[in-house]
């Protein structure tokens, strides 16, 4: 063989192997972060579309308020949701207040909500769990309701999540950091709201089903080596943190006072209330059921997420005070999801996309109906201020039911240059302390007498009677001052009338 076919050989040995095309395996892609953005994409779909309900609004106000005047304010009401205004009033600094701007801090809580429950699904099962959970998590009208909304109710749910999270990483490898941090997630959690502690029902449960599981011998070290007395140390810390604002809401109990008592014809829709449309929540919960005995250390965090918090709200509503709110236990979806999820994973794939199919088709009216003008299902106040804006005229004056945020609602959507005179304000919410402001109280001394026409909003139907809504002393001035309806618009949940002399 000859030096150049030597050569030839050696240069050819060291040539690297032709590169393979690189492919994106699907399976490599964290179920985490694929649930994530499913479900942080469902929730911003025209997340600015629907008017915004007269919660909302209040969150609006008293973001705008600086956090003393938040304080102020919070002497007297709100107090539960004060870290949330706090962040939404930093928020609003930043990125203004226009509707999408206003939910999206709410999109991606949800976002990363979603994101957890896969997590958690992956850590407790497998990734197939984590995925199918995930999914449908996305696909259940609350969760784009929620998520959509400016509230801290989505904020919640991820708090909880994030807490149950970190509490299935203290429990399976402790150390003080990771007890530490789960101490701090009890914290976030009750400074979302208060009543979302009762998910520390579930994480007792998970907890002590542990405690007992592992039957330790002898006593002492059994006790020594188990979870429970790092756990309730870091819960006591995290209690103790949050006790001053929890005090502070118990004492303004009479903001709930509005909600009806719990009975048999409420408790028995609770799936429907919770999930917001009965089919998805009934396919989720029976879907569910069929994964408790999988199992038994996971279930017992699971259904403890999704069962544990209602039946404490319920005693709660039977034995002190009606309490009876789904929103309020909106994080115990992920619960049933992850049970739900958990029975999918054992499924071949036929069924698995049938029931998926499923659920996205019962979903889906709801879906749409969420996205809607009135998607919030209440007042319009968009079709009031057009309403207004297409018929004001300079010297118009306007007296709003106090039912129902109608001035904060209108004057959201109604230009500054085409609002009538608010012939009814007597004074600064913000001196006040409240969220709406003080209104005159006698009627005829507040009016001029050169006003010639006033608009009139009422809550519901009022073709009939417009002025219904309004104070004694508002309807008998337009009856002395000879006022008569000019015309009158129905809008959904409202009616506005213009009188005239």
């Amino acid at each position: 063989m000859s030096a150049v076919t030597v050569a030839e050989e050696r240069v050819v040995h060291d040539d690297p192997p032709p590169a393979r095309r690189s492919r994106l395996d699907p399976l490599s892609i964290p179920a985490w972060l694929v649930a994530g953005l499913v479900t942080g994409i469902v929730c911003l779909v025209r997340a600015g579309s629907p008017v915004p309900w007269r919660d909302e609004l209040a969150t609006l106000i008293a973001a705008q308020r600086s956090f003393s005047e938040q304080l102020h304010m919070e002497h007297n009401l709100d107090a539960v949701f004060a870290v949330y205004y706090a962040f939404m009033h930093v928020w609003t600094e930043l990125f203004g207040i226009s509707m999408l701007s206003l939910r999206l801090p709410s999109v991606l809580a949800m976002a990363v909500a979603g994101g957890l429950v896969a997590r958690i699904g992956q850590d407790l099962y497998d990734r197939k769990t984590g995925l199918f959970a995930g999914l449908i998590f996305a696909s259940i009208p609350a969760v784009t309701r929620y998520g959509q909304e400016i509230r801290v109710y989505a904020a919640v749910v991820a708090f909880t999540l994030l807490s149950s999270w970190l509490l299935l990483r203290a429990v399976r490898q402790p150390r003080w950091t990771r007890w530490i941090a789960y101490a701090v997630s009890v914290v976030l959690v009750g400074a979302g709201h208060i009543f979302a502690l009762t998910v520390l029902s579930a994480h007792a449960a998970y907890v002590l089903f542990g405690f007992f599981a592992e039957r330790k011998r002898p006593l002492l070290t059994w006790i020594r080596q188990s979870r429970v007395p790092a756990w309730t140390a870091s819960v006591a810390a995290g209690i103790v943190v949050i006790a001053p604002l929890a005090y502070v809401s118990t004492k303004q109990s009479g903001q709930v006072a509005w909600i009806p008592e719990l009975n048999w014809d409420t408790g028995q829709v609770w799936h429907e209330q919770l999930f917001m449309d009965g089919a998805v929540g009934g396919l989720v919960v029976v879907l569910a059921l069929l994964a408790v005995n999988r199992k038994w250390s996971a279930t017992a965090l699971c259904l403890g997420i999704a069962v544990l918090p209602l039946l404490v709200l319920a005693i709660m509503s039977l034995a002190v005070s009606p309490l009876w709110m789904m929103r309020y236990v909106l994080f115990t979806i992920p619960g049933w999801a992850l049970l739900a999820g958990a029975a999918l994973a054992r499924l071949n794939r036929v069924p698995v996309t049938a029931a998926l199919a499923a659920l996205a088709l019962f979903s889906l009216p709801q879906q749409i109906t969420l996205r809607g003008v009135n998607g919030h299902d209440d007042i319009d106040h968009q079709a009031i201020a057009a309403i207004i804006a297409d018929h004001v005229i300079p010297g118009d004056a306007i007296m709003y039911t106090p039912r129902g945020r109608f001035r904060e609602g209108v004057e959201y959507y109604l230009p500054a240059d085409k609002r009538p005179d608010d012939i009814l304000v007597a004074g600064s919410a913000v001196e006040a302390g409240r969220l709406e402001v003080p209104e005159c109280i006698n009627a005829p001394s507040c009016v001029d007498p050169r006003v010639a026409r006033i608009w009139v909003t009422c809550y519901g139907d009022c073709l009939d009677n417009p002025a219904v809504g309004l104070h004694m002393p508002a309807r008998s001035m337009l009856k002395n001052g000879r006022f008569h309806v000019k015309q009158s618009w129905r809008v959904y949940r409202a009616t506005v009338t213009l009188y005239q002399r």
